[in-house]
């Protein structure tokens, strides 16, 4: 460990900019005391190889306010420290690093940190706006922000959500529909409005530090600013314009496409503009814990694409697969469904479906679409429990159903079906897909009736004739059985081949709505595509595995 705290303080002496103090070993890490623009502070190193880390920086009797110096303060002996976030844990791989250029990184963070200026300093407070933000938080309830992006300013609805555990709302902006599944347990509240404002000049806004907290004046100066115009013109004359006569108004502000919230508490009701009533009778402000959850913003946080929202997929076809088709749509970004399927739950499937055993006997379209609309609110499904025939088709696939996808059934089936969406020029693109019988391979077609090609073209030889679906690999004795292996339970599969084709699904969805679908397409996945490898990595050198090797 003396080596290891020889080290430490040799690399830290390359650095000029810091006066060095004591230096220590405490438990298994090295400390040493050091002084930078003259504020104190500790660095701390893991001895020990065990656990591979980074070293991390305290500040000593820090009371300066400064991005990243943590706000929660730990008293050891006589002194007050706090901890100080200097990157971001994921980027860093700690182990990969030596002890010299864990301390060379992490002194060059924080030299850089200290050295911001006034304007960086700012950028990167609102960077982590929420963190203090949430830290003045000292109500227990929590509010659920649903917003629209396509405005700046607006009313909206606030609810309490039921729920015995803690006290819960839901904000949300008039554009965005909640499905009465979720609604039905929402209560409106009468007694005070909420409002959005997106700040749009950011300039000289910085959360609410250690030291200092916002108040009604630091709301005027966003929303009531004639010298630095924070929101649009447009929102300040909306905000002008609203008479009321609540005892407490709910604001929701978005800066850099974060959200935060507080409640303004007026000395008395009384009836005038909300305006005057923010400068003349506020009598505080109460911080709101606030979460944006609306559809859009949940999915571009994981990279979905967006451009999906406003489309409507109908699904035919309930079973195993299209229980798991219907789930991972909705995951990918589409909220509008409409689930089409006459069968029941049988309990036998329940292994490879969606829905539970408690759901056995249930309608499949009813159980899916119940448990959909539990995923988000804004999911909206329409569910029919129902054949889908061609003498049904105009009733049961809307104009308004801009993908068709079908799942699972018979051959025979699909083969009518498109016979007749071919006779009507069905002008919207269809997915057909299917399992072979032996539950190996799993196949998606895409067909749009204005390019070359349809579902029937799989059945037809080079001569016309009809044939078995030339897709299909698996070795049926009799050519002219086509068994389906989505619709039978008793066909052995399991989930392994369900994912894989609901993948091809999706990556067949997204090719369909492309700009690059040019052309109609057949893709096929097979169960025993996966490779594995045993020992082609190995390189005889690592340190864990590798008895020959020597920690260094």
């Amino acid at each position: 460990m003396d080596d290891v705290l020889e080290l430490c303080k040799s690399t830290m002496e390359k650095f000029d900019a810091i006066d060095i103090g004591d230096v220590r070993i405490a438990h298994e890490y090295v400390a040493i005391d050091f002084e930078v623009h003259g504020i104190s502070f500790t660095l701390y190193t893991l001895c020990s190889n065990v656990t591979p880390t980074m070293p991390f920086v305290t500040a000593t009797n820090a009371d300066n306010s400064l991005p990243h110096f943590l706000l929660r303060e730990l008293v050891v002996g006589d002194k007050k420290i706090r901890s100080i976030c200097l990157y971001e844990n994921e980027h860093y791989i700690s182990h990969l690093f030596s002890i010299e250029e864990k301390i060379e990184f992490i002194i060059s963070q924080l030299l850089s940190l200290l050295n911001l200026s006034a304007s960086e300093i700012e950028a990167e407070y609102q960077k982590e706006f929420l963190y203090y933000w949430n830290n003045k938080v000292e109500s227990k309830s929590s509010y659920s922000v649903y917003l629209d992006n396509t405005c700046s300013y607006s009313l909206l609805e606030l609810y309490r959500i039921n729920d015995e555990r803690v006290e819960r709302f839901a904000i949300v902006h008039p554009n965005i529909r909640i499905n009465q599944q979720v609604k039905k347990d929402w209560q409106a509240v009468s007694n005070k409005t909420a409002i959005f404002i997106e700040i749009k000049q950011t300039k000289g806004i910085i959360p609410p530090s250690r030291n200092s907290g916002w108040d009604v004046k630091t709301i005027l100066d966003i929303i009531d600013n004639k010298q630095i115009q924070q929101i649009e013109y447009d929102a300040y004359k909306f905000l002008t314009n609203i008479s009321y006569n609540h005892k407490s108004v709910v604001f929701v502000f978005k800066i850099n496409n974060l959200i935060f919230g507080c409640e303004l508490h007026f000395k008395n009701k009384g009836v005038a503009k909300l305006m005057d009533k923010i400068k003349l009778n506020t009598a505080k402000l109460e911080y709101l814990y606030t979460t944006r959850v609306d559809f859009q913003y949940l999915n571009q946080q994981i990279g979905n694409d967006t451009s999906l929202l406003a489309l409507k997929v109908a699904i035919v076809g309930i079973g195993s697969l299209g229980s798991y088709v219907a789930t991972e749509i909705v995951k990918s970004g589409i909220k509008k469904l409409t689930l089409i399927d006459e069968d029941s739950i049988d309990v036998e499937n329940i292994m490879r479906h969606r829905s539970t055993i408690n759901d056995a006997g249930l309608s499949k379209s009813f159980s899916l679409a119940y448990d959909l609309h539990k995923y988000h609110p804004e999911v909206n499904v329409t569910y029919l429990k129902e054949r889908l025939r061609p003498e049904n088709i105009d009733d049961y696939l809307k104009e308004d159903v801009d993908v068709v996808v079908f799942t699972g059934l018979g051959s025979d089936s699909l083969i009518g079906l498109n016979r007749t969406l071919h006779r009507l020029k069905f002008s919207k693109p269809i997915l057909y897909s299917w399992l072979e019988g032996d539950g190996q391979s799993g196949h998606v077609v895409g067909i749009d009736y204005s390019k070359s090609g349809c579902f029937q073209c799989l059945f037809t030889d080079e001569h016309g004739k009809k044939v078995p679906n030339k897709l299909n690999q698996s070795s049926d004795t009799d050519k002219k059985i086509i068994r389906n292996g989505c619709g039978g339970v008793r066909v052995a599969y399991g989930n392994i081949i369900l994912l894989q084709t609901t993948a091809l699904i999706l990556d067949g969805l997204n090719h369909i709505l492309s700009a690059d679908f040019d052309a109609n397409f057949a893709n096929r996945v097979a169960k025993n595509t996966f490779q594995s490898s045993t020992t082609s990595f190995y390189e005889g050198t690592c340190d864990c595995c590798n008895d020959s090797s020597q920690m260094p």
